[in-house]
């Protein structure tokens, strides 16, 4: 795995972690684990995506 990589849509895959859009095969159940993304951290993650969309 790169060790600089990043994942600017972080907050998105959370919400949607956290919405039990997941399957857990091991361990604790992640919201016990995960905190809820903010607004301004979904916000951020939402032009990402739409600057990426726009650049491809």
């Amino acid at each position: 795995m790169w060790k600089r990589a990043t994942d600017n849509s972080w907050a998105l895959h959370r919400e949607h972690i956290l919405a039990g859009r997941h399957i857990i095969l091991y361990g604790p159940e992640p919201k016990k684990i995960y905190p809820p993304a903010t607004w301004p951290e979904i916000e951020t993650a939402l032009y990402g995506e739409l600057d990426y969309v726009e650049k491809h």
